[in-house]
C-alpha cells in the first residue's frame, strides 16, 4: 500500500503581514509557482502516484482549483485555521488514517527534490529531516542519543543549539506503526489536554519515547527554505532564482 502525503496548508501566516491578508501562505508565490504547487510538483516526481492531502482552513475557498489536479485530496477544516498545526495534523490523520503510515510535510517549506528522494530512501521506518547545519534560537531543533546519535531523543525551538543534532526543516515519513502511536499523542495533546496551540512537534516528542525515529540527514549541497516573514519569502526567492 503506498504512502500517502498529508500537506498542513491551513495557516495564514501572520508574520507575512500585508502577503498573507486575503492569501494562505501556501499559496503564496515563489518565482512561477506557488509553494503548494511547488510541493505538489516535487511529489510527482519523486513519489509518482502519491495522493496528496492538502489540509486546509485560511482562505480555504483559494485552494479549488488544486483540488482539480489529479491525486489531490482537498480537507478544508475551519477549526484548523483557529489553532496551531497539532490541530491540523490530528485532523488529517483521523481523516486519512494511519494504516499505510503516511508522508508529512509542511507547505511552508520548499526545496530541491533530492530531499524529498533522500527522506524516500531512507531505511529507517519512521523519520524526520534534519538540517545539521541550523541550530539556531528559531530552528525547530532535536536531540539524538545511542548508538550512532541517529535515534531522535527530543524536539523543541527551546533546545539549546549544543548538542543539538540540527533542525527539523517540516519533511517526515511515519511508518503505520508511528503513525498510529503518533495519532495516540495527538489525540492525547488535544482532546484531554487541550493543547491547541502547540506545534505537532510536541506529540513527536511523546512519540521518541514509544518509537525508534531516526533523523534523516540533508543531503549535502541541497537548498531549501521556510517561509515564515516577507524577509524569507525575499531569501527563497534569490536562493531558488535559478528554477524561475
Amino acid at each position: 500500500m503506498q504512502q500517502p502525503a498529508i500537506i498542513l496548508a491551513a495557516g495564514r501566516g501572520a508574520r507575512l503581514g500585508a502577503l498573507t491578508a486575503a492569501t494562505p501562505k501556501a499559496l503564496l508565490r515563489l518565482g512561477p509557482a506557488t509553494l503548494l504547487e511547488r510541493r505538489l510538483d516535487s511529489l510527482a516526481r519523486v513519489l509518482p502516484g502519491t495522493t496528496a492531502h492538502v489540509i486546509t482552513g485560511y482562505c480555504a475557498e483559494a485552494f479549488a482549483p488544486y483540488g482539480a489536479r489529479p491525486g489531490v485530496v482537498l480537507h478544508p477544516f475551519e477549526e484548523a485555521a483557529l489553532a496551531n498545526n497539532i490541530v491540523s495534523l490530528l485532523l488529517a490523520l483521523e481523516t486519512v488514517g494511519t494504516e499505510a503510515g503516511f508522508y508529512l510535510f509542511n507547505s511552508d517549506v520548499v526545496c530541491d527534490d533530492a530531499v524529498l528522494a533522500a527522506l524516500r530512501d531512507c531505511p529507517a521506518p519512521d523519520a524526520l529531516v534534519i538540517d545539521p547545519a541550523s541550530t539556531d534560537a528559531e530552528a525547530m531543533k532535536v536531540t539524538g542519543g545511542a548508538p550512532d546519535g541517529r535515534r531522535l531523543t527530543a524536539i523543541a525551538k527551546t533546545l539549546p543549539p549544543e548538542p543539538a543534532l540540527g533542525e527539523y526543516i517540516g519533511l517526515a515519513r511515519f511508518s503505520p506503526e508511528g503513525a498510529a502511536l503518533l495519532l495516540g499523542h495527538l489525540r492525547r495533546l488535544v482532546r484531554e489536554e487541550r493543547r491547541t496551540s502547540d506545534w505537532y512537534e510536541a506529540a513527536i516528542d511523546a512519540l521518541f519515547a514509544d518509537r525508534d525515529v531516526r533523523a534523516c540527514l540533508l543531503p549535502a549541497g541541497t537548498r531549501w527554505a521556510e517561509i515564515d516573514t516577507p524577509e524569507d519569502l525575499a531569501h527563497a526567492g534569490r536562493l531558488f532564482a535559478a528554477d524561475a
